[in-house]
C-alpha cells in the first residue's frame, strides 16, 4: 500500500512536489516573453512612444514556440525590454509624454502663451549619439545599414514642403541638404559602379571601403502626400537616418580629405542642389590617409598605412576616368541632376546646363568646346535647337539621348553615338543589376560588343545597331531581379515587382526620363518605342 508508482523498468517514480513544478514552468520557453502591453506597464511608456524607442534601438516582436496566453498577441522579448529600459533617451520620451499632456490642457484651457512654450520645449530633438554607437560601433558596421537610409532620405528629399505635426518643412529641407552632400562626397570620389533607370526612380551603386551601397532616388516630379500612410512610423525613422548619414558623411568626408558640411559656391544662396556645393579640402593634420584611383595620397609617406577608400581595380578606375576628356552640356529637359551625377562620377570636369541653372553653369550652349551635348528632344525641334547653338557649333559636337550617358556608364565604354542620336530608336535599358541566370539577352550581347570594340581602339560600326531589335522571345529578356539590398521590412517606397529595377517598361505608360519602352507607344521626350 504504501509503495509508489513504478514505471515500465520496474524502478519507482520520483514524487513531483509543487516546487519542482514551480522550477520546471519557470524554466519554458514562454516565460522569458511578455506581450505589448506588459511591456508598455514595466517602461511606463505610452503606445506611440514604445514604437518610437523600439525603432530606435532596433527591437522587433518576437513570437515564442509555445504562446502562453493566446496566440493572436505581440510578444517581446524580456532582455530587450530590460535594453530598453536601461536607456537614457527613454526618460526623454517619458518627458514629452508630460508636456503632450501639459500641451493639451493648456489648450483646452485656452492658455496659448503656456501651449507655445510647451510646444517650443516639445520640438526639441533627442539626441542618438548613444544609439548610434550601441548599434553601430564600427564605420564599416554604419555603410551596411545605409541602403534605407539613403532611399528614405531621398524619398523625403523630392517631397513637397508642408507643415504637419511630424514631418515639418525644414525637415524636408535637411533631407535635400544630406542627399546633396553625400552626391557631392561620391561624385568627388568616383565610386558609382551602377545605375539603372525605372519607371520608380534611379538606382545606384556605390562602394566605399569595400561595402557596395544600393539606393533609390525618386524622378524630379511633383509629389503629392500620401493620407493613408503613418507619417509617425515614418518621422521616426527619418529621425534615426538623418543622424545616420550625418554621422557617416562627417567620417568619409574626413576621410577623404575635406571639410564637413560643403560650403555653396555662391556665398548665401543655395540652389543647383549638389552642383551648387564645392568640396572644401582639409589640409590640416588630422585627416586620415587615403588612398585613391591614382595613387596619390592626402598624407605623407612618413604616415601611418594608407585607407583604401575607393575601389582600386581596374574596371573602376576606368569608370572614374570615362569621361575625363569630355565636355558635356546637358539640356533643360532631360534629367539634368542625376546625368551631371553620373558626369561627375565618370571623370567629366565641365559640365554644363541650361538657363534655368544660368548662374552656376559653367559653361553656355554656344560654347566650341563642348563635345557632347545630351538632349531628349523630337526631330520637328531640331532646326530651332540648331539656332540656338548656331550651325558652325552643331556641327562641332555629337547630340545624343540621356541613355547613351547610362548605358556607356554601366558597359564602361563609350558606346557608339548612332542608336541614341536625336529622333533615334534606342535600344532596350537593360539593368546592371540583373542575373541573367544562363541565358543572356541580345541586347547584353551587343553591349558587350560595342564595349570590347571601344576597349580595343576599333570604333563599332552603324551596322551592328541591327542587333538590337529584340524579337518576340525576348520580350521577359529584361525581367531583371531588384537586388536584394534595396528592399527591407522598413522601407516605405516598395512597390509593385513589375516596377522592379531591370524590367523594361511594359505597361503601357511612357517614360520621362529618357528609358526608351518596348510596348509601341510613343514616349514625351521624342524617344520612340522598340516594339512600334
Amino acid at each position: 500500500m504504501g509503495e509508489g508508482r513504478r514505471g515500465p523498468n520496474g524502478k519507482k517514480k520520483a514524487r513531483e512536489t509543487a516546487a519542482s513544478r514551480i522550477v520546471r514552468r519557470a524554466t519554458t520557453d514562454s516565460h522569458q516573453f511578455c506581450t505589448r502591453t506588459g511591456a508598455l506597464k514595466r517602461l511606463g511608456l505610452g503606445l506611440e512612444e514604445f514604437r518610437e524607442i523600439c525603432i530606435l534601438k532596433g527591437v522587433f516582436p518576437k513570437m515564442p514556440k509555445q504562446p502562453a496566453k493566446g496566440r493572436e498577441r505581440i510578444y517581446y522579448h524580456l532582455k530587450d525590454i530590460r535594453y530598453i529600459g536601461s536607456d537614457p533617451v527613454l526618460m526623454k520620451l517619458r518627458q514629452q509624454r508630460l508636456l503632450a499632456k501639459r500641451f493639451h490642457k493648456a489648450i483646452s484651457k485656452k492658455d496659448r502663451t503656456y501651449a507655445k512654450n510647451i510646444k517650443e520645449e516639445m520640438s526639441i530633438n533627442v539626441n542618438l549619439t548613444n544609439i548610434l554607437k550601441e548599434r553601430y560601433p564600427a564605420l564599416i558596421d554604419a555603410l551596411r545599414d545605409l541602403d534605407d537610409a539613403l532611399t528614405l532620405v531621398s524619398l523625403f528629399a523630392a517631397m513637397p514642403s508642408r507643415n504637419q505635426e511630424k514631418i515639418k518643412g525644414e525637415d524636408l529641407v535637411e533631407c535635400r541638404t544630406l542627399i546633396d552632400q553625400w552626391m557631392l562626397l561620391t561624385s568627388e570620389l568616383g565610386c558609382i559602379n551602377k545605375v539603372f533607370a525605372s519607371i520608380k526612380g534611379y538606382y545606384y551603386e556605390a562602394e566605399i571601403l569595400g561595402q557596395k551601397i544600393v539606393w533609390q532616388m525618386p524622378h524630379e516630379f511633383s509629389n503629392f502626400h500620401v493620407e493613408d500612410v503613418d507619417f509617425g512610423v515614418m518621422a521616426t525613422f527619418l529621425q534615426l537616418y538623418r543622424f545616420l548619414l550625418k554621422f557617416v558623411m562627417f567620417k568619409l568626408y574626413a576621410m577623404a580629405g575635406m571639410v564637413y558640411p560643403p560650403t555653396p559656391k555662391i556665398e548665401g544662396r543655395r540652389e543647383g542642389r549638389f552642383l551648387g556645393l564645392q568640396p572644401v579640402l582639409n589640409h590640416g593634420a588630422s585627416a586620415p590617409k587615403f588612398t585613391l584611383a591614382n595613387g596619390a595620397t592626402n598624407r605623407d609617406e612618413d604616415d601611418d598605412a594608407p585607407v583604401q577608400l575607393v575601389s582600386t581595380e581596374p574596371d573602376s578606375v576606368r569608370r572614374r576616368q570615362l569621361f575625363a576628356k569630355q565636355t558635356v552640356y546637358v539640356s533643360r529637359e532631360t534629367p539634368v541632376f542625376h546625368l551631371a551625377y553620373v558626369l561627375r562620377a565618370a571623370g567629366v570636369k565641365v559640365v554644363g546646363f541650361d538657363e534655368v541653372q544660368r548662374t552656376l553653369s559653367p559653361l553656355d550652349m554656344t560654347d566650341d568646346t563642348i563635345t557632347h551635348q545630351v538632349v531628349d528632344r523630337p526631330t520637328n525641334s531640331w532646326a530651332r535647337l540648331q539656332n540656338q547653338i548656331g550651325s558652325a557649333a552643331a556641327a562641332t559636337r555629337n547630340f545624343v539621348q540621356p541613355q547613351w550617358v547610362l548605358d556607356s556608364f554601366n558597359s564602361n565604354a563609350l558606346l557608339p553615338m548612332a542608336p541614341y542620336a536625336i529622333g533615334a530608336v534606342c535600344p532596350p535599358h537593360l539593368s546592371p543589376f540583373g542575373d541573367t541566370l544562363g541565358h543572356i539577352p541580345q541586347q547584353q550581347k551587343t553591349l558587350e560588343k560595342w564595349s570590347k570594340e571601344a576597349h580595343t581602339g576599333h570604333p563599332a560600326t552603324v551596322d551592328s545597331v541591327e542587333t538590337n531589335q529584340p524579337d518576340q522571345s525576348d520580350d521577359d529578356d529584361e525581367l531583371m531581379n531588384i537586388p536584394a539590398e534595396t528592399l527591407s521590412d522598413g522601407e516605405p517606397t516598395s512597390a509593385s515587382d513589375n516596377d522592379a529595377p531591370g524590367s523594361s517598361d511594359q505597361d503601357g505608360v511612357s517614360d520621362q526620363d529618357g528609358v526608351s519602352d518596348q510596348d509601341g507607344v510613343s514616349d514625351q521626350d521624342g524617344v520612340s518605342d522598340q516594339d512600334g
